[in-house]
């Protein structure tokens, strides 16, 4: 009796049609994973298998397409990692972001640190699951921008919204010092507060002067009808 390969490669030997036909009639895939795609022949969506077939056609290697011709995948997290492999990366820096955990947003977020020259190091501090693609976002940013992992690291906490992060970032990226920065980087402060807080600093007023208005209990106005406050005495 045949397999559900043979069964196929007998029925389309004479078709060129579909991007099923055209994996299964391949000549860069070996048998062995044409059997295992025709095995999953339920279990793959139409635009699946076009991704499947567009990393045929683009050059990839079948140890590369393996990677993401998996029915686990959505087809958003298989454009994610043909990208990759589209922008040069190796097989072993896409396996960092090829995992179902990830959402295709997030997979980009890693790949684009791979594709702007990151170390693995820097990628790894921000490639996990409890960080949202906002928040991976600014702490690639941060790397990106030149911060240091102790920079990036101050804010690199999951309770902290990705508006907090990035004026935590703006901060070092505007030449504050990390105790400066220390001063609003808390989860108690929201973004407003920080911002506040950051262009007092920013501003040169000194750090007794922020603390004045730099209180949980004071909202976002407040703080910047004292801050000009103290900004208008000088």
């Amino acid at each position: 009796m045949k397999d559900v390969y043979e069964a196929l490669m007998t029925e389309i030997e004479h078709k060129d049609g579909t991007c099923y036909e055209k994996i299964l009639l391949s000549h860069d895939l070996t048998d062995d994973f044409k059997r295992y795609l025709a095995s999953k022949i339920n279990e793959f969506t139409p635009l699946c298998l076009t991704f499947i077939y567009d990393g045929i056609e683009k050059g990839l290697t079948e140890s590369q397409i393996k990677i993401y011709a998996k029915p686990k995948f959505k087809f958003l997290e298989m454009a994610e990692i043909l990208k990759g492999f589209e922008d040069g990366l190796t097989e072993e820096e896409v396996s960092v972001y090829a995992k179902t955990t990830f959402t295709s947003f997030q997979m980009a977020e890693i790949r684009k640190g791979w594709k702007k020259g990151l170390a693995k190091e820097q990628i790894l501090v921000y490639a996990q699951r409890k960080f949202s693609w906002y928040q991976m976002g600014e702490i690639r940013d941060g790397f990106e921008h030149g911060l240091s992992e102790s920079q990036v690291m101050v804010y690199a906490k999951a309770e902290l919204s990705w508006e907090q992060m990035r004026e935590i970032r703006y901060g070092f990226e505007n030449g504050l010092s990390k105790e400066q920065v220390n001063l609003y980087a808390k989860y108690e402060f929201n973004w407003c507060k920080m911002y506040e807080i950051r262009s007092g600093l920013e501003y040169g007023l000194t750090e007794a002067e922020v603390k004045s208005y730099a209180k949980y209990e004071y909202d976002a106005i407040t703080m910047e009808k004292m801050r000009l406050a103290l900004i208008d005495k000088e």
